[in-house]
């Protein structure tokens, strides 16, 4: 079965590409991330000298049956800049699976990536079906994340389990928990406040904020307001910043975004940090976050956190719960400055979702 590999060019392949990502996502066949505008936004509005790089597979006909995607993450790794490919919307068409196409698409990608400078690829695969492909090509596992969840309603829940009658008994329960939370910090100097993505420009303190947050972390995410700029304008998504201040100086930050969760309406948590010592404020800014969650007619908080960060978070001391539900790091290495022995360590990061094209 011949094949041939090379870089996709959009602009005589979209059609092409956005019928292959319905037959790959068919859950997505009416969102709006299979949209020409959505795909805009995430391959060709980054701000770097080169935006994405995407790779397309072809079978005999010429007919595009593989796509493999990525886009330029700065990271800082033990002091060095470097940058990550942030693997995305790989996809094989469904009448050519189980033929290699994705093991050999995924090493032509990988390599033509590394080729380009890039020092490494990081991932988030959903689907546990994709794992050995990717393995097979040099990506490794490097450690899981849990979804944790604050509770303020039990509405859709208990209907989706049709218990919905029970919701007005549950409520009550979950406003005494929720309010409990924030009762010992009832006298504080912290202030919150919500921002829209927007009045980036407008924040004072954010750059010394996240100097002093990426001081002495090992492997982290360089969240400029150039990136924050485009990873919070995402078509059709609506995003929130909340920030904790005590004496004008910023002790907390968290990053938003409304989402549904199998028909939950949720606020989803695309980063959380806080400085160092400082989990009181992550402990103040739940009001704030409950508020936002309630005015936009959210029942759930989650984020996505490894055990590691949500230790030195405090997760538990301000209402989060852990669930079963895992997502998954994968990493690639394509440069040799990165030592193998310490790159993977689940101590060196502090990823979120913001780490990643979720939400």
């Amino acid at each position: 079965m011949p094949l041939s590999f090379g870089p996709f060019d959009y602009r005589s392949s979209f059609a092409e590409r956005r019928e292959l990502f319905i037959d790959a996502f068919p859950e997505h066949t009416d969102d709006s991330v299979s949209s020409e505008e959505h795909y805009m936004w995430k391959f060709h509005s980054f701000p770097a000298e080169t935006a994405s790089y995407e790779y397309g597979c072809w079978d005999e006909s010429g007919r595009l049956v593989g796509y493999y995607a990525a886009v330029p993450y700065p990271y800082v790794i033990n002091g060095e800049t470097m940058t990550c490919g942030m693997v995305c919307d790989v996809m094989t068409h469904s009448s050519m699976r189980g033929r290699g196409v994705f093991t050999k698409l995924g090493r032509y990608a990988t390599s033509a990536m590394a080729e380009e400078g890039l020092h490494f690829t990081s991932g988030y695969p959903i689907r546990p079906e994709v794992i050995p492909g990717h393995l097979k090509v040099g990506w490794q596992i490097a450690f899981p994340f849990k979804l944790w969840v604050r509770p303020l309603r039990s509405n859709s829940v208990l209907s989706k389990k049709r218990l919905g009658m029970l919701a007005p008994f549950v409520n009550p329960w979950l406003g005494i928990y929720n309010r409990a939370l924030s009762f010992s910090l009832s006298k504080t100097e912290i202030e919150c406040e919500t921002f829209e993505p927007s009045q980036l420009d407008e924040l004072s303190g954010y750059e010394e904020f996240i100097s002093q947050w990426s001081a002495g972390r090992s492997h982290v995410l360089v969240k400029s307001v150039p990136f924050l700029k485009w990873r919070l304008s995402a078509p059709t998504r609506r995003y929130k910043l909340v920030v904790a201040r005590e004496n004008d100086r910023i002790i907390a930050w968290a990053t938003t975004a409304l989402t549904d969760v199998r028909g939950v309406p949720a606020l989803g948590v695309l980063d959380l940090m806080t400085l160092p010592g400082r989990s009181d404020a992550l402990r103040v800014m739940q009001k704030e976050l409950g508020t936002l969650a309630r005015q936009e007619g959210a029942e759930i908080i989650l984020g996505m956190f490894s055990d590691i960060s949500a230790s030195e978070l405090g997760l538990w001391r301000a209402g989060y719960l852990r669930t079963p539900v895992t997502f998954k790091l994968i990493t690639k290495k394509l440069a040799d400055v990165i030592e193998e022995d310490v790159f993977n360590r689940p101590e060196n990061w502090r990823l979120t979702w913001l780490d990643s094209d979720n939400l």
